[in-house]
Parts: structure tokens; C-alpha cells; sequence
């Protein structure tokens, strides 16, 4: 689950399908989404500090996180995202989350539901919507 987030957050698409696809059977489909859901919160979070001036070990501590490496690790991340990007990225994990809880006029099956986790990674996590093989 981490490699996944981890996939996400450095925008390796690939890579991040990759660990979906390793996952799928085993982690249920709302921990997925909250897990998504944090890093992407985390990532804006610890990008706005550091554009406002913050040094990262006060921006990791304002956001009590205690890691060295961790803190390192999601900078590294947000660098490689826009505002815009992280609030698109979010707006589609609040649709996908809709989707696993059956919003329409049916329940999604698990298929579909697989599909949409593979959608919202092709729409947000490449580079400025660069192509992904596959």
C-alpha cells in the first residue's frame, strides 16, 4: 500500500498500477482511498508550508511528523505537483469514493470499480497528462 501511495506521489503511473494491481484482492477499497486520500492532503499541506517560507523540519513538525525521511520523502513528492493539480487529484479521489460506495443508480461492480481506481491514475498521476504505456 505504501509503494502504491509512493507511486502516486512521485506521479509513476506505471508503477503505481502496477502495486494497484497487487493489492486489489487484498485491501479493501475504502482503505485505499483513505490512504490516497491522506498523501494527497499531506502533499498540499507540506507544499503550501514550504512555498510560504517554512524550512522543512518546521513544516514537518507543524504537521507532526517525526521522520526525517518521511518528510524528506513527501517534499520531494509535492514538488512534482501543482496546486491545481493536487485539488483536481482530490476532487477526483471524492468521485472514486462515490463510486466504491455505489452513488448512482446502481452498485458498481468490482470490475468497474478497478477501472475507476485505474481512470482516476491515468487522469491525475501522469506528468501534465503524459502518456503511460499500457
Amino acid at each position: 500500500l505504501w509503494g502504491f501511495t509512493d507511486a502516486v506521489g512521485e506521479r509513476r503511473a506505471d508503477a503505481a498500477i502496477a502495486a494497484l494491481d497487487r493489492l486489489w484482492e487484498a485491501t479493501a477499497e475504502p482503505v485505499v482511498v483513505t490512504v490516497l486520500h491522506r498523501r494527497v492532503i499531506e502533499l498540499i499541506e507540506i507544499g503550501d508550508r514550504l512555498a510560504a517560507g517554512a524550512k522543512l523540519p518546521d513544516a514537518a513538525r507543524a504537521m507532526k511528523i517525526a521522520s526525517e525521511f518521511r518528510a524528506g520523502k513527501l517534499a520531494e513528492q509535492a514538488r512534482r505537483w501543482t496546486t491545481a493539480e493536487l485539488r483536481d487529484a482530490l476532487t477526483g479521489l471524492l468521485e472514486l469514493d462515490a463510486v466504491g460506495k455505489g452513488a448512482g443508480t446502481t452498485m458498481a461492480g468490482s470490475a468497474q470499480r478497478r477501472l475507476a481506481f485505474t481512470l482516476w491514475i491515468r487522469d491525475h498521476v501522469p506528468v501534465g497528462g503524459a502518456p503511460i504505456s499500457g
